[in-house]
């Protein structure tokens, strides 16, 4: 009896260790979404069972918008995401907001007026948020503090630089380089992409070499060298960057694909997922990557109310149903995140989402506007240019009871045991 009584008290504490302890499951996946029915950015979970939409984790961006070009980046060590967005008005200035991944509220300051950025990328080990930028005297490397400073390093990479790929930037693993995709400038008498790579301590450029494919999303796995998920001839692969821009595939790689998010791609070790729609489908889906043998997982589809356009790995996990306004949210919306259930909206919601509707519209005119007087590519996010310190969950407080009693009943029945 005495041993099937402490079996039972074992089975008992091992059951509430998952509801205890969550910190010890997988990373979550967090997609930058734009909600097609409150006409905003905000971050949610994104399965990586079956792709669902599980919960809108929080975001709260002010006067927000459309995140453009995949401008997304973040660093686990200090629990945030990064975002840069264009204003909807062309002539001011651009926002970069941080979203706390512990709590869930948002940050957001302006940058300097004339600053363009074409991609950003976070290094954890030195806290240093790193954006190619152009504030109309070239492309250069720059840093950007959380206040929204910029400071340049080094000066602009070439005279002819760049018509970036919006988005398509990785930093290196050893952090010596930083490599973007483009074409000089004007891209009309130079067709070729080509792969940079510039130092991140001088912003001076190491390298440029044509591509012989082009890529959707860049990494790098070790030292100063770089990758790639590429097309083609059909098929989305991984493949290693050599030095002249050639690039050698791993793995068979995803056939009858693809049109794939140009630079939306979040990685947690060896797994990379992606967001692609394969030529023949029509439904947009996430996919996991292995970059170590270049195979292709189908996760699922996407719900279609949403919009990715990036994708965060981290080891914090909000709580849940951690929802946030903007004041731009019909109010009706606000705690459901969706319309009423009969899928109707009275009159004064109607008025609302018709005026968030034309306002959603002129603000794809203005950032079209804005891509256009830009020097880079303003490309649709969908690839179809031709070939650390994880928060402690709060959990439930019966949960931590529970527990203090099991190990206390355990503790007793030791003590009894030894005496």
């Amino acid at each position: 009896m005495r041993n099937r009584g402490s079996l039972l008290w074992r089975i008992a504490a091992m059951a509430l260790l998952p509801a205890l302890f969550p910190m010890l499951a997988q990373a979550t996946l967090y997609g930058v979404a734009y909600d097609k029915t409150l006409l905003h950015e905000k971050l949610v979970r994104v399965s990586t069972i079956d792709a669902s939409i599980t919960d809108t984790a929080a975001v709260a961006l002010a006067g927000c918008c459309r995140v453009n070009g995949s401008l997304v980046a973040s660093d686990d060590g200090n629990q945030t995401a990064y975002l840069v967005t264009p204003d909807p008005d062309p002539v001011q200035p651009w926002r970069l907001h941080r979203i706390s991944l512990s709590t869930g509220t948002a940050v957001t300051v302006t940058l300097p007026p004339t600053e363009r950025v074409a991609a950003i990328v976070r290094r954890s080990v030195t806290s240093t948020l790193f954006a190619l930028s152009d504030a109309g005297a070239g492309l250069r490397l720059t840093r950007i503090s959380d206040a929204g400073a910029v400071s340049d390093v080094g000066t602009p990479i070439l005279a002819d630089c760049c018509a970036v790929r919006v988005g398509v930037a990785a930093i290196s693993a050893n952090g010596s380089a930083i490599a973007f995709v483009a074409r000089l400038q004007p891209a009309a008498s130079d067709p070729p992409l080509r792969l940079f790579v510039i130092s991140s301590s001088t912003g001076a450029l190491i390298s440029n070499s044509v591509l012989a494919h082009s890529p959707d999303v860049l990494f790098s796995t070790s030292g100063s060298t770089f990758s790639a998920i590429y097309h083609d001839a059909g098929t989305e692969r991984v493949g290693v960057i050599a030095g002249d821009g050639s690039i050698t595939p791993v793995g068979p790689g995803l056939a009858g694909c693809c049109a794939l998010y140009a630079g939306v791609g979040a990685r947690s070790g060896n797994l990379l997922r992606v967001v692609a729609r394969l030529t023949a489908d029509t439904a947009i889906k996430l996919y996991e990557v292995n970059i170590g043998t270049g195979t292709f997982t189908e996760i699922g589809a996407l719900p279609n109310g949403y919009v990715i356009n990036g994708l965060i790995e981290s080891n914090v996990q909000l709580v849940s149903d951690l929802i946030f306004r903007d004041g731009f949210d019909p109010a009706a919306t606000v705690v459901s995140g969706k319309r009423d259930e009969s899928g109707t909206s009275t009159d004064s919601q109607a008025a609302a989402l018709a005026a968030q509707e034309a306002e959603q519209t002129a603000q794809a005119a203005a950032q079209a506007q804005a891509a256009a007087a830009s020097n880079k590519i303003g490309e649709d996010p969908l690839g179809t240019v031709p070939a650390g310190v994880t928060a402690l969950p709060v959990g439930s407080h019966f949960a931590w009871l529970t527990l203090i009693i099991l190990l206390a009943a355990l503790a007793i029945r030791r003590r009894r045991r030894l005496f």
